[in-house]
């Protein structure tokens, strides 16, 4: 893949491009991720039938990291620069997480702009202690590592992955950080910028909005594996929910939880309902 630089404005957004000619797919990652959480994905064969572009959200991975501006219309700029950038008239959008509600909010105010969506774990409802289940990945920001292996050895211990660990998983997980002039490490991601997008999600019923309002043929993506504390962060039953919200929405389930199903058979799986999805929407 190919790491290109987009101005939004004076910010420099960061993405990941896998070129070619082929459909374009935007995608956007989690809250505290970097584009690099796409690495299963392509590791399962993404880019065979799409020009895949993951971008760095403002404040993550080697993106523009502003001490402010991180509304969910300031995101949303961002992606427009990415379709501007790129010369797309029509695009399809998605994300995991955090960058699935990026994209119902972008294609909301901007539908002439994205054709179809894709969703991966994520819903108007969550699980109603998700605030308090993506504590873990909170935690590790700023935190300092005495060197790269260190840190992921911790990550590797995460209760989230269940011993899960590829070369995919570690791609993703090196994006996450810094060197320092010392030599220990740290996360490129500051607290203070992700608890501000994470205040940008308050927005109430005004998700059920967006989602009721959605035009584009939609793939919502589903794991119920354990993620914290033995739920998954986006029960089966509140994912059904917004399918059923929206007009046209195709339930898809695979393995794993709401990191893991990255990664693996859940990649797999999850690259198999896109391209079969597409090909039969577009």
């Amino acid at each position: 893949m190919n790491s290109t630089y987009i101005k939004s404005a004076n910010l420099d957004i960061h993405c990941l491009d896998t070129g070619g000619n082929k459909e374009p797919l935007i995608l956007c990652h989690g809250l505290t991720a970097n584009a690099y959480c796409f690495s299963g994905y392509l590791e399962a064969g993404l880019a065979e039938h799409f020009r895949v572009v993951a971008v760095d959200l403002r404040g993550r991975g080697l993106s523009g990291k502003p001490e402010n501006a991180y509304s969910m219309d300031d995101h949303m700029k961002d992606l427009i620069a990415v379709t501007n950038h790129f010369g797309w008239e029509s695009a399809i959008i998605g994300g995991h997480s955090f960058g699935a509600l990026l994209s119902i909010y972008t294609s909301y105010f901007h539908p002439e702009l994205f054709k179809a969506m894709i969703l991966i774990d994520a819903a108007a409802h969550m699980h109603p202690n998700s605030r308090e289940m993506v504590t873990p990945a909170m935690d590790r920001l700023e935190k300092v590592w005495p060197s790269e292996q260190a840190f992921l050895n911790e990550m590797k211990r995460a209760n989230y992955l269940d011993g899960t660990w590829s070369d995919a998983l570690s791609t993703y997980f090196k994006a996450d950080i810094s060197k320092r002039v010392d030599g220990t490490v740290t996360t490129q991601s500051k607290l203070n910028h992700i608890i501000q997008a994470v205040d940008s999600l308050n927005l109430g019923d005004q998700w059920l909005t967006y989602i009721s309002s959605s035009k584009q043929p939609t793939l919502l993506i589903n794991s119920i594996g354990p993620y914290q504390n033995g739920d998954p962060l986006l029960p089966e039953e509140l994912a059904k929910e917004t399918v059923s919200a929206m007009k046209h929405c195709t339930y898809v389930q695979v393995p794993g939880n709401h990191i893991t199903m990255m990664f693996g058979q859940g990649a797999v799986d999850s690259v198999a309902a896109i391209t079969t999805f597409i090909e039969k929407v577009l």
